[in-house]
């Protein structure tokens, strides 16, 4: 197991080429930190580019091709092209995902978890921090996370089952939160006792885990945590694989040590998804409703 590390911040260095620019002024406009300024005819960076997001819009923006910047390499930067896609195609791609509690056996192939994640980099990320992590976790790793899991809820059964333990347990949760774990208990002491038995357990026999976690650098990591997830769920359906969020897991991690222990998670790092994935054993046929959006609208 290892964790993903970020590449160290790089020094910006930006050139505008005064041979192509047209000096249209998209780039001034778009710049997020307002790092372009127009001096006269001429656009150029300004001295100190330390607060360069390295959100590459610049690059982006500019049809004519004049902007070199170090952060954006051109290579790493294809023309975007026409896309294809339109609303109607959209939405029945993702109505046709489906949360996956039956998968095979079979291990997906290192190639198309490495392009699972490489989609999932493009995820938006609050001042392009980029701050998601990744954890993997296969074979017999994926069932110690599943003991670690059932040991911390057969805990809080017995907490629940203790009118000392209810009074304590309603003291962190709330009233509310409390009357629902009681009301679940049956359904708790179900998933404990197939872990138990070493029958499928909470992530469904899936042959990979990937634990989506972040730090605290900035305001918006539990965010970007669940953007990038749902790329990992979208991306999945485009390589023939399914997911599962597998929410047992995180609410356990964020109460138990052990659990945190054995996914390796950095100090001041929280688990904000869990997400099994695998080929599904079962093939679906129709799109299902969903209710209407809960929408507001002020007069």
């Amino acid at each position: 197991m290892g964790t993903m590390k970020s590449p160290p911040p790089k020094r910006v260095e930006i050139a505008i080429s005064s041979d192509l620019c047209t000096r249209c002024g998209r780039c001034v406009f778009t710049c997020p930190r307002g790092l372009l300024v127009r001096e006269g005819e001429q656009i150029r960076p300004v001295h100190d580019l330390s607060l360069c997001l390295l959100c590459g819009h610049c690059v982006a923006v500019c049809e004519p091709n004049a902007i070199r910047h170090t952060g954006v390499p051109m290579e790493q930067a294809p023309l975007l092209g026409e896309l294809e896609l339109n609303d109607q195609l959209l939405e029945r791609f993702l109505r046709r995902r489906r949360s996956i509690r039956r998968f095979k056996r079979d291990p997906v192939e290192p190639a198309k978890l490495e392009r699972l994640l490489d989609i999932a980099r493009y995820a938006p990320t609050g001042g392009n921090v980029q701050g998601v992590h990744y954890m993997i976790l296969t074979g017999g790793e994926v069932r110690q996370l599943e003991v670690a899991t059932a040991d911390f809820y057969r805990q809080l059964i017995r907490r629940l089952e203790s009118p000392v333990g209810r009074v304590m347990v309603r003291l962190v949760v709330g009233a509310e939160a409390l009357e629902r774990l009681l009301q679940g208990v049956p359904d708790l002491k179900r998933d404990v006792g197939r872990v138990e038995r070493g029958e499928k357990g909470y992530c469904h026999n899936a042959p990979l885990v990937i634990v989506i976690h972040g730090g605290k650098e900035y305001p918006t990591i539990p965010e970007d945590c669940c953007f990038a997830t749902y790329h990992l769920i979208l991306a999945a359906e485009t390589l023939g694989l399914g997911s599962c969020l597998i929410g047992f897991i995180t609410a356990a991690a964020a109460r138990n040590k052990t659990i945190r222990d054995l996914v390796e998670l950095p100090d001041g790092h929280h688990i904000y998804a869990a997400l099994a994935v695998g080929y599904p054993t079962e093939r679906f046929f129709r799109l299902v409703p969903r209710n209407p959006p809960n929408v507001r609208q002020r007069a």
